[in-house]
């Protein structure tokens, strides 16, 4: 599965999807994003969220342009970079 697979599952177009790769979307696998984005994005420590209320906040899908894609059993958060 590529990324913008992933991307197109979530409701994007193909031209839509390679768009917003070149302007850096990311999509990383659950696991990955759950264990260490917080711990090493300074990005999100200046949010001044406490962890644990980060990952309740995180799961209810409540940040601007964070979204989440399951397939076949396989959570991935998508980090959308917008104009």
């Amino acid at each position: 599965m590529t990324t913008k697979q992933i991307l197109m599952i979530d409701g994007c177009t193909n031209s839509e999807a390679e768009k917003l790769l070149e302007r850096g979307t990311k999509v990383f696998e659950a696991e990955d994003f759950e264990n260490n984005l917080y711990c090493n994005t300074e990005e999100w420590k200046l949010l001044h969220i406490p962890k644990e209320n980060f990952f309740r906040l995180l799961k209810r899908g409540k940040f601007f342009d964070l979204s989440t894609v399951t397939y076949n059993g396989f959570k991935f958060y998508i980090m959308y970079v917008r104009d």
